[in-house]
């Protein structure tokens, strides 16, 4: 436990007198993800953010075989507490040193959990769409998003790991759904929506 002088020391100081100490943790931070497939301990996730600004994830917006929206419920153990059981678009952080079909193979874990035949049904079917940014005030940062769809076969529905249920346009303004995620939906089916065009979007908090 470090001492409360030196941590009050720590906020006075100008950030160009703390090189030294961002040197160290910037080093035991590399040093653990080569030893984690990547990761960052998850209690120093949010800090990671913070001093970051931003960060990566690849969204993976499920589609049921009539067109709905199939989205998952958040389990607990989010740093947003207003976000627990909301549903949201699988979306898996960028992870240091995995490769584009590691992080698109992570994401299709999370929506069929330990299924690997689904896993390897689906890799080559999951589709891009667009870029996007948007502002993350909950955790002091912005996400640079990859938005990513699947259109799931109506047989292997069953097969979704978790909670999910199926949504139409018209019920994206439902308080249940992770608003900034929601306002990914409302973009992709508006007039506005370009394939591929890199675009900011509100980022509004829960």
């Amino acid at each position: 436990m470090i001492e409360q002088g030196i941590l009050d020391s720590l906020r006075r100081m100008p950030l160009g007198e703390l090189v030294e100490i961002y040197e160290v943790l910037a080093n035991r931070l590399h040093e653990h993800r080569q030893k984690h497939n990547g990761f960052v301990p998850r209690e120093l996730f949010l800090p990671w953010l913070k001093l970051a600004g931003v960060y990566y994830c690849c969204d993976v917006i499920v589609r049921s075989a009539d067109g709905k929206f199939l989205l998952k419920r958040r389990g607990g153990g989010e740093i947003n507490p207003a976000m627990i059981d909301k549903y949201q678009i699988v979306g898996p952080a960028g992870v240091d040193g995995q490769s584009s079909e590691q992080v698109l193979t992570r994401a299709l874990y999370e929506i069929f959990g330990k299924t690997h035949l689904l896993v390897q049904k689906y890799l080559p079917r999951v589709e891009y769409r667009f870029p996007e940014i948007h502002p993350e005030p909950w955790r002091s940062c912005t996400c640079l998003t990859l938005v990513f769809e699947l259109w799931l076969d109506a047989d292997d529905r069953e097969y979704l790991d978790g909670t999910w249920e199926a949504f139409i346009e018209a019920q994206f303004g439902d308080p249940r759904i992770v608003r900034h995620q929601a306002e990914t939906l409302e973009y992709y089916l508006s007039a506005d929506y370009e394939q591929g065009k890199f675009v900011t979007l509100p980022g509004s908090p829960d």
